[in-house]
């Protein structure tokens, strides 16, 4: 089988990975009793980076080792 093209959804229109990702994190929130974990906060984060996140987390959270838990999952 030949492969003629590749196609990359980098922008969601195909698959929408941020309803997944979002769920995905929310779970994790939960587990870690992270308060407030909505999808507005979430939604702050599409694009900036794990860095950004990270430090607005420790930011909100005050707590960073669970913030780094959290990432881990």
């Amino acid at each position: 089988m030949d492969l003629d093209l590749v196609l990359f959804d980098m922008d969601g229109l195909v698959f929408d990975s941020e309803t997944v990702y979002f769920e995905a994190n929310q779970i994790a929130a939960k587990e870690l009793g992270l308060a407030n974990y909505t999808l507005d906060y979430y939604q702050q984060y599409i694009g900036a980076g794990d860095d950004a996140m990270v430090a607005g987390m420790i930011r909100d959270y005050g707590d960073e080792k669970v913030v780094a838990q959290f990432m881990e999952r």
